[in-house]
């Protein structure tokens, strides 16, 4: 958090609004992408060009074109606006894609209030952090566990969007901690290793869906895993955890923990799953942490 920003970036931005988009609200999320841009600078350089676009609630046709425009007639979504609209009821949306070539980062928003709202405080840093993952690694989706893919975005998303306000960033931690699923009140240790090896899929296959080889524990993948990012930084450091992110993408998870922290996935898991716990039963025990949030 206390890292110090780069002055400029040099990510080749282009930007779009629908007909309907609410211009403050683009406004705020241009403010937000040049700021996190510059959070990662120093790290890593994103080179492909990133289409960020703006429409306002329920237009996830528009949204799905407009992907596909972008890509070109050689890419293809069937399922886009399945996955768009998916746990979308009250008609918002944040999402992104990466080719080998192009990125485009995608929102529906219907108010600059909105923005400030405890579900997108840290939304505009977590789909930025894909784009860091797909630099790191264009095969991020099949490379990393499935639970530091979601989890790691939202964990890195709520640490370069507090700035230096810690407690701006221990209420979004614990908030996305408490609302998790599943409930892991007053479970052993060998069920956080559980969760680790049950959302990994490298460890345990599960079912993959077209576009999302995540689908089977997505719902698990946001909250409580924000924790076993959290020990990798503090293990590893944020160089170090994006070095791991590569090392992946090259050997594969197993062989790139191995490298990098000198043990073993399961011995890794071991000693995650009980730094979960501990954290996990501290932010219950005290909900104060998040309450001067504003709600959704």
């Amino acid at each position: 958090m206390l890292s110090v920003r780069a002055n400029s970036h040099s990510v080749n931005f282009f930007w779009k609004g629908s007909a309907k988009a609410v211009p403050e609200a683009i406004e705020e999320i241009k403010v937000r992408y040049e700021a996190v841009a510059k959070f990662w600078a120093p790290y890593v350089e994103i080179k492909n060009p990133l289409l960020v676009i703006v429409g306002n609630l329920n237009e996830f046709e528009w949204s799905c074109e407009e992907k596909h425009k972008w890509f070109g007639p050689g890419w293809s979504q069937p399922d886009c606006l399945q996955v768009e609209k998916a746990g979308r009821t009250d008609g918002t949306m944040a999402g992104q894609s990466q080719i080998d070539t192009k990125n485009i980062d995608q929102y529906l928003v219907d108010s600059r209030a909105r923005l400030d709202t405890v579900m997108f405080m840290p939304r505009i840093e977590h789909e930025y952090m894909h784009n860091v993952f797909h630099a790191m690694a264009k095969n991020y989706h099949d490379a990393m566990p499935c639970w530091m893919m979601e989890s790691g975005a939202e964990y890195w998303g709520v640490v370069s969007s507090s700035g230096n306000n810690f407690d701006r960033f221990i209420a979004l931690r614990n908030h996305q901690i408490q609302k998790g699923s599943p409930a892991m009140d007053n479970v052993p240790v060998s069920t956080w290793y559980d969760y680790l090896v049950r959302t990994d899929l490298h460890v345990l296959p599960g079912v993959r869906g077209q576009g999302d080889h995540c689908l089977s524990v997505r719902s698990e993948i946001y909250s409580h895993a924000i924790l076993a990012n959290e020990y990798l930084a503090s293990k590893v450091g944020l160089k170090g955890y994006l070095e791991l992110v590569k090392s992946a993408g090259i050997e594969g998870w197993p062989k790139a923990v191995e490298k990098s922290l000198k043990m073993t996935v399961k011995e890794l898991y071991q000693e995650m799953a009980a730094y979960m716990k501990f954290h996990y039963e501290l932010v219950m025990a005290n909900p104060f942490a998040h309450r001067s949030l504003p709600r959704n």
